[in-house]
């Protein structure tokens, strides 16, 4: 009995020095490879390298499925700064597009123009940027981007998360973003922005260079009819700053009478409350023209790199792959939620709130063709909220692309927010591009 014993033991232990050494075996081949992947894609962190797409076989069966060439996604570049991206828009020439898209990260990151050009055999434009917002102060922009790029008769089509549209009227979420760069500039200013813009995205696209004078005759058109005007007010001048203060001081007051009806006889105090702490960017400015340092702390305006001192899981979680000037795909492995169809209505008597509601009637003052984009979401509140957003100010002027009804049967890969992930941007793409086409 004791030698069945001994013999049971000795097989044990033996099994579990096999077992261990095999397991020691797999997990050494996967840390090399892993190992191997961080390496290459360091590298091309580093030396901004194309490397093989990550997604290719997914998009592979993607371009199978619905009959799209996708061929140009096939090499990809790892992008680091997740904020400043030059738009798309800039590569066209001026009076080119049928579409121009304009919107926050729900469009910057995902949205393919080719796709939708393939399905809606229309030319389309984006002009996206992470935390834009559509408030008042997006409005002139939108103007000016319609104005130069779009043919007589185009479609602008917005795009934004509905929390982008409740931020406060005059706010600017970047000033180093080509949002930043355009927003304040005349509009010859503008326009040599975007020639240089034009000539860089052409340089990059035909690898060769281009002359100065190409450009010109490019713009020709536009030059020609330009006038020497502002692009919009200057909001960091002493009496706009007053005006916007005003702004904000009756939306102050409106709050305390509508939520605990108390009335406020005197602004001073407001006033006094209302320095840098509060509006940092107007202050920031104001000492960037007349020279003096300022004391503002903008330490929040930061930059968010991938870490190269993390493990390749963490690393490569969350990455923004970029194939050309026109596209950026957010690419995550792990975290990653599901959209849901929806039909649900508007929620009934909803009104907005003082946010809002400045920079819904400030976009009701665009012109021309607009179409306006429910996202997909994960619950039914988000989209019933983003619903009775364009029902309460745009219904009866803009159309409507509603993802949660034109929603695939599929789910959608969202981040934690609204954020396609992987091949859902495609998908996107198609469904608009598709949408276009039946208009």
């Amino acid at each position: 009995m004791r030698k069945i014993k001994r013999t049971i033991i000795l097989f044990l232990i033996l099994l579990t020095g096999f077992g261990y050494s095999a397991y020691q075996n797999y997990t050494t081949k996967v840390y090399e490879s892993e190992k191997t992947e961080r390496e290459a894609r360091e590298l091309a962190l580093r030396e901004e390298q194309e490397i093989n797409n990550p997604l290719w076989e997914e998009f592979k069966k993607i371009e199978k499925d619905y009959k799209i060439d996708l061929s140009f996604t096939k090499k990809v570049q790892i992008k680091t700064d997740w904020m400043t991206f030059p738009s798309g828009v800039f590569c066209h020439k001026p009076g080119s597009l049928d579409v121009l898209i304009v919107g926050d990260s729900t469009i910057a990151w995902g949205i393919v123009p080719q796709v939708i050009e393939q399905r809606s055999g229309l030319k389309v434009g984006v002009f996206a940027q992470r935390g834009m917002y559509l408030n008042k102060r997006t409005v002139p922009i939108v103007q000016r981007l319609q104005e130069l790029y779009l043919k007589p008769g185009g479609m602008l089509i917005l795009g934004f998360g509905f929390m982008s549209q409740g931020a406060d009227p005059m706010a600017i979420h970047r000033e180093d973003d080509d949002f930043g760069k355009v927003e304040s500039k005349s509009k010859n200013e503008f326009l040599q922005f975007a020639k240089k813009r034009y000539k860089a995205c052409q340089e990059y696209i035909n690898k060769e260079p281009m002359e100065l004078s190409q450009v010109d005759e490019v713009f020709q058109d536009s030059l020609n009819k330009n006038e020497e005007n502002n692009f919009q007010f200057n909001l960091y001048s002493n009496q706009n700053f007053k005006t916007y203060q005003e702004l904000v001081i009756q939306r102050f007051r409106n709050f305390l009478d509508d939520s605990f009806h108390m009335k406020i006889r005197s602004d001073s105090g407001v006033r006094e409350l209302y320095k840098s702490s509060t509006h940092p960017g107007w202050f920031l400015e104001k000492a960037k023209k007349t020279g003096k340092n300022p004391k503002v702390d903008l330490s929040s305006n930061t930059i968010y790199d991938l870490d190269l001192s993390k493990s390749p899981k963490d690393i490569y979680n969350i990455a923004l792959l970029r194939w050309d000037p026109y596209s950026t795909t957010l690419f995550q492995k792990y975290g990653i939620f599901e959209s849901i169809p929806s039909t649900e209505p508007a929620y009934q008597g909803w009104t907005p709130y003082w946010n809002l509601k400045i920079n819904g009637e400030a976009v009701q003052s665009l012109t021309g063709k607009i179409a306006y984009i429910i996202t997909y979401q994960q619950t039914e509140e988000n989209y019933r909220t983003s619903r009775s957003i364009y029902e309460y100010f745009y219904k009866d002027r803009f159309q409507l692309i509603d993802l949660g009804v034109l929603h695939p049967k599929e789910p959608i890969q969202l981040d934690k927010s609204y954020h396609t992930l992987n091949t859902s941007g495609i998908i996107k793409s198609i469904q608009i591009g598709d949408w276009l086409k039946e208009l």
